[in-house]
């Protein structure tokens, strides 16, 4: 039972996985996952879903804000510290760089509490597209207030985005959701009013109280408009190719986002039951090894049990790895949502330091009771 707390890319490039993953696969036993054992099959469309090259723009975009006005009431746990600080050392003495990591767990195992731990969890780092997760939460809520129609982004493209953490459908979702498009760049006076309307974006979440939050930059590359990389106004508002402002997440508000997701506050009961099911993955090889690009691989949920409820939004480039998943095992005694993210070329060249890592903390919390204390 989930606790009731009153509360106020991966897009990868061409470059085959087998031609960079090191080390071999490994997996647990067992399978069949709490809600279903496949993840949301689409609803059929009555409609084309191509992606347009072009986007007629509004004259200003909406004003909105997140509905969650104010963060979780999480407590403190002193043996969930200890769990993630156990973590930590388990990745220092792989000789990966600590400072480029950052980690959060709340742990819904107790249903009295929410219990909170996590490491340099407030340092904003380079998400890649975990970003996409924050786009699905805000077009749902553009829709829920009727400022854009249901069908503008149809719910095949929605799951395109999130499950298979498709590039072209994220493009079309932002210009959607700030009324821009990409090309090329622009004089200063309507440079400066288009990047107000990307980063209408990052004050969707700020004004419910998130912070380090800027999500207001694409993911590339996007076939569809024959964009390898940032280029023009996207490029624009980077700072160019040298200075290469970057989009930036906490683990802390992304586990933030997962959780009111996880207990139906974002947007509304019925929308976040949407947003998990579009998350949710099947943890069986013979399911996830058919693809690819998949999100088990290399990923949080790899060396878990096959009958684990697992619903996750990852990213990855050659330089990050990232991962933020809501886990349950299926007896129900383990049960948390795990972030974590490694903002380094070791972490991105690692390929089972966070199956690794996610096993660990699921062995431990099945282990051991939940204390929880409150925040001092």
């Amino acid at each position: 039972m989930i606790p009731s707390i009153a509360v106020p890319l991966v897009y990868f490039s061409d470059t085959s996985r087998s031609q960079v993953k090191q080390g071999t696969i490994h997996n647990a036993t067992n399978s069949t996952n709490v809600k279903s054992s496949n993840p949301l099959v689409p609803k059929p469309l009555t409609q084309s879903s191509s992606l347009p090259s072009s986007i007629e723009p509004l004259r200003s975009p909406p004003q909105l804000a997140y509905n969650v006005k104010n963060a979780p009431v999480l407590l403190t746990s002193a043996s969930l510290q200890a769990v993630v600080n156990d973590v930590v050392k388990t990745i220092e003495v792989k000789g990966l760089p600590i400072d480029k990591l950052s980690i959060s767990v709340i742990n819904l195992q107790d249903s009295r509490c929410a219990a909170y731990a996590g490491f340099q969890d407030h340092q904003p780092r380079f998400p890649a597209s975990v970003s996409k997760l924050f786009w699905m939460v805000a077009l749902l809520g553009q829709m829920h207030q009727k400022v854009i129609p249901e069908n503008a982004v149809t719910e095949r493209q929605i799951y395109k985005m999130i499950q298979k953490s498709d590039n072209e459908t994220a493009s079309l979702v932002v210009d959607r959701l700030t009324n821009t498009e990409s090309g090329a760049n622009l004089p200063l006076a309507e440079f400066k009013s288009w990047l107000d309307q990307r980063y209408s974006l990052n004050r969707f979440f700020e004004s419910a109280g998130y912070q380090a939050v800027n999500i207001s930059q694409k993911n590339f590359p996007i076939p569809y408009l024959k964009l390898q990389q940032a280029t023009g106004r996207d490029l624009q508002m980077r700072g160019g190719s040298k200075k290469s402002i970057r989009n930036s997440l906490t683990t802390y508000e992304t586990t933030r986002l997962m959780y009111e997701i996880h207990t139906d506050q974002a947007i509304s009961p019925q929308d976040s039951d949407l947003m998990e099911s579009m998350m949710k993955r099947d943890l069986r090889p013979e399911i996830w090894k058919q693809e690819q690009y998949n999100s088990i691989d290399g990923f949080l949920g790899e060396f878990l049990p096959l009958d684990t409820y697992f619903a996750s939004k990852v990213g990855w480039t050659s330089n990050s790895r990232q991962d933020t998943a809501i886990i349950r095992s299926a007896d129900g005694t383990v049960h948390y949502i795990l972030t974590v993210f490694g903002d380094d070329k070791a972490y991105a060249d690692d390929w089972e330091i966070f199956p690794q890592v996610s096993r660990q903390i699921f062995d431990q919390l099945k282990n051991q009771p939940v204390s929880c204390q409150s925040i001092s």
